[in-house]
């Protein structure tokens, strides 16, 4: 192997331990900004429930439509149209006598599938199904795993450089006797 070889091994390998770096860190941060959507679609979504809690105080009963009531509280005109979550997904809010239910489809964009954020409030009793970060440290991890990642790929990069140099080494001292 020559040292022009060697070299552009090291280029080859270095390009793609910083092409694996990226994407991981690019895979990181698509699922940051899809777990950021969740908290501010729970935020919302409690926000909600306080407001129609209110009204429900107020009245004595669930308003009987909560939609309506929780439109004429929030100016929605900002950056997101109409009524909708963090996935441009319309809210889905129901009553019955017992009491009402606040749905965002959630990721998948699909109601009814076990990814749904709900809020359902029957009397006294909630029911609630809304993400949160179950560990503090979940934020770090994901860039923590590609710092990580990306030190093993720079090591085997750096072992592999060092038997191409010892390898050629040997192979120039074979060629001088």
């Amino acid at each position: 192997m020559t040292i022009a070889s060697t070299k552009v091994a090291g280029m080859i390998l270095s390009a793609t331990a910083l092409a694996l770096f990226y994407d991981k860190a690019i895979q990181s941060a698509r699922s940051l900004v899809e777990r950021a959507r969740e908290v501010m679609v729970s935020a919302e979504m409690m926000e909600f429930d306080r407001r129609l809690l209110a009204q429900w105080d107020i009245h004595g009963a669930p308003p009987s439509d909560p939609f309506q009531a929780l439109q004429s509280q929030f100016d929605f005109r900002g950056q997101r149209k109409g009524f909708e979550d963090y996935w441009a997904m319309p809210y889905v809010v129901r009553s019955d006598d017992n009491g009402y239910e606040i749905r965002s489809s959630g990721p998948d964009r699909i109601l009814g599938t076990s990814d749904d954020l709900t809020i359902r409030r029957s009397g006294l009793a909630v029911e609630s199904r809304l993400h949160w970060f179950k560990d503090p440290g979940e934020i770090v991890c994901p860039m923590k795993n590609v710092a990580v990642e990306q030190s093993r790929l720079l090591e085997t990069q750096r072992r592999s450089l060092s038997a191409s140099s010892s390898t050629f080494a040997h192979a120039a001292d074979t060629n001088n006797h």
